[in-house]
């Protein structure tokens, strides 16, 4: 693992935004290493950046975990490992697990001298729904701020204040389809692309597949597997 602060810790799930979450940070670092001069990405935004595995539920955790090992692969990132934390036999609620997730980050991002985290959180809409989605948008921005002010606790001064990045929390399925296809981000990367064996995990799966490669043929999406995998 590189020694130099990441300039930026992605919670990812291995799904579409998460994709586009990581793409748009590779565009930032080949910018910033070409303004530098030295090419690696670097720049004065720091290091590498830095992949940090959380599973959006439980019975998809071995899926996802692989979904973002091969990103991290792919864009040379680096993949961290998640604090394990615990829930015994509490059968968590979505928004328990976000905010544990994120409190996990706070503690890698801390102990890499992290300022900045990037959390892709999107909820399946159109046009149409996204006035519904609003009070949980809402939430979303309101748990990652006071997540982030919570991390000042453990901090010595505010300039070791953690950022929480929501930069997709209020896109629709078709605009994250739209940077997709503009980055010309590899979807068959995404968890749930290859078909699974196990039913529940299928069901899961097929959800997303059907939602997510809808939108990304209306947005005239033609990219398909490479039969050579990369290095």
């Amino acid at each position: 693992m590189s020694t130099t602060p990441p300039s930026a810790i992605i919670i990812t799930d291995g799904g579409l935004p998460a994709l586009v979450a990581a793409a748009i940070e590779a565009e930032r670092a080949i910018s910033s290493g070409a303004q530098d001069g030295d090419g690696n990405g670097g720049g004065k935004s720091g290091g590498v950046v830095s992949l940090m595995p959380w599973t959006s539920q439980p019975v998809l955790a071995a899926v996802q975990d692989a979904a973002v090992t091969s990103l991290a692969r792919f864009f040379r990132f680096e993949s961290i490992e998640t604090p394990e934390l615990r829930l015994g036999s509490i059968a968590a609620k979505a928004s328990l697990l976000d905010t544990l997730g994120l409190l996990a980050a706070v503690e890698v991002a801390r102990g890499a001298w992290c300022q900045r985290i990037i959390w892709p959180v999107q909820y399946h809409a159109d046009h149409d729904s996204v006035p519904a989605q609003l009070d949980r948008i809402a939430a979303a921005v309101d748990r990652a701020l006071l997540v982030s002010r919570l991390s000042l606790l453990e901090s010595d001064a505010a300039a070791d204040e953690i950022t929480i990045e929501t930069p997709l929390v209020d896109l629709t399925d078709s605009q994250i389809a739209d940077l997709a296809v503009d980055l010309d981000a590899p979807a068959y990367l995404c968890w749930w692309w290859h078909r699974h064996g196990e039913p529940e995990v299928e069901s899961l799966a097929g959800v997303e597949r059907r939602a997510w490669l809808g939108a990304l043929g209306d947005a005239g999406w033609v990219q398909t597997e490479p039969a050579v995998q990369y290095d």
